[in-house]
């Protein structure tokens, strides 16, 4: 199945930080005004999950990998120029719109003359691309870079919210854009241990970093049209960040964070979507992407799966196709409809259980208990009270066709 990413999972490393080699980017130059407007922290050194960009870079042979950190990312891309397409109006308009926004950064650069996009040119999409998912699922979530923990052990008035200054993180959130599978299954084989070349969603615990991993190779070539790889990124980016909230230390029951995953790629682009697994893998999913009606009537037809049951849900090797719509619906209707009473959930939920200290695993027993009292102080609802708001909701916005 070409659309999927697997869940995190720990990584151990213990060999030390190298530095890392500069970029030589050619729309920002030694210009540093040009730099801090575009919001660009380095081109390297930096560390790169629990090594330096360097050594990666060593590692991935002669690969020609560009470097970039933002203020919440760290980015390698290997990705390959790209045409402006001319069939597609959507995305042509898309890119167009996005090049504009960057010409208001780089003086002199003709954005209406581009009709191939360059390596750096990816780079710098790609860098924006990442802070604005940040953007999005902070607003989902609730959250400002203020409410999480300078260092680890610090805590936020009061109350744990993580390890780190990102979402909970110690460290910066790393993406790495590649174009050969091969290339992927090189940096998952030495740094992760494990011999894969499909694109994957990891935590590296030495440095505490939440990683993500892909290649436009994967699935026939299915993610080198630009359109599919972004929603490919905001899918697993928004993922990795619900994952990492108030730290990634215990997995949440998925329809959260694969909900929200599917809220925001189905933002981004509708037709594109992801998932992280689905029972019925098949590239024939791909022309699946009008959800909203078959939600409907599912509904109509009382066999949508009771909250009490989707909520519990804790494998995402389970989820069939059907589930998928209703995970992305259930939020879409909490995000739409009560996106205070959500944030506030996701993130007292995230918070700690009760009676589990933040460096023990609690049950999946108690992960769906303490849901259950959580979601019952936020809302105010029962499971069943849940089950009748949202399907009244779907059948007033949902079309039918």
């Amino acid at each position: 199945m070409g659309l999927t990413a697997a869940p995190l999972f720990a990584q151990k490393e213990k060999e030390a930080l190298t530095k890392g080699a500069t970029g030589d980017d050619p729309y920002v130059g030694d210009n540093q005004e040009i730099r801090d407007a575009l919001g660009i922290v380095s081109y390297g050194p930096f560390q790169f999950c629990d090594h330096g960009n360097d050594k990666i870079q060593r590692e991935m042979g002669d690969l020609d990998i560009l470097w970039m950190e933002t203020e919440h990312f760290r980015i390698g891309s290997n990705l390959p120029k790209y045409k402006i397409p001319s069939g597609d109006k959507i995305q042509k308009k898309k890119l167009q719109a996005e090049l504009k926004e960057l010409a208001e950064f780089i003086p002199g650069f003709k954005y209406k003359k581009v009709k191939v996009i360059d390596k750096w040119l990816r780079v710098h999409l790609y860098a924006r691309r990442l802070e604005s998912i940040w953007d999005d699922a902070s607003e989902i979530l609730g959250v400002e870079d203020s409410d999480f923990p300078a260092t680890k052990g610090e805590l936020v008035m009061g109350a744990y919210a993580g390890e780190g200054p990102f979402f909970g993180q110690a460290s910066k959130p790393c993406v790495l854009l590649l174009e050969k599978e091969s290339n992927l299954g090189r940096f998952t084989n030495r740094f992760i241990g494990i011999n894969r070349s499909t694109p994957i969603r990891w935590l590296f615990t030495k440095s505490d970093t939440i990683f993500f991993g892909t290649c436009v190779e994967f699935g026939d070539n299915y993610f080198r049209n630009d359109s599919i790889l972004h929603n490919h990124v905001v899918f697993n980016i928004a993922h990795n960040m619900v994952d990492s909230l108030k730290h990634h230390s215990w997995g949440l029951p998925v329809w959260i964070p694969e909900g929200i995953a599917h809220y925001l790629c189905r933002k981004q682009d509708e037709r594109f979507n992801n998932y992280s697994s689905v029972e019925e893998g098949s590239t024939g999913l791909r022309k699946e992407w009008k959800w909203a009606p078959k939600v409907h009537g599912r509904v109509k037809h009382e066999v949508a799966p009771p909250a009490s049951t989707m909520a519990n849900w804790m494998d995402y090797a389970k989820l069939k196709f059907t589930n998928h719509l209703m995970v992305w619906s259930r939020v879409d209707y909490l995000i739409q409809e009560h996106p205070e009473k959500f944030a506030s959930f996701v993130s007292k939920f995230k918070a700690g259980i009760p009676g589990v200290k933040s460096y023990q695993l609690p049950t999946e027993d108690q992960i769906r208990a303490h849901q259950k009292a959580v979601f019952m102080e936020m809302f105010g609802w029962t499971w069943e009270d849940f089950d009748q708001a949202w399907s009244k909701w779907v059948l007033k916005n949902y079309p039918k066709k």
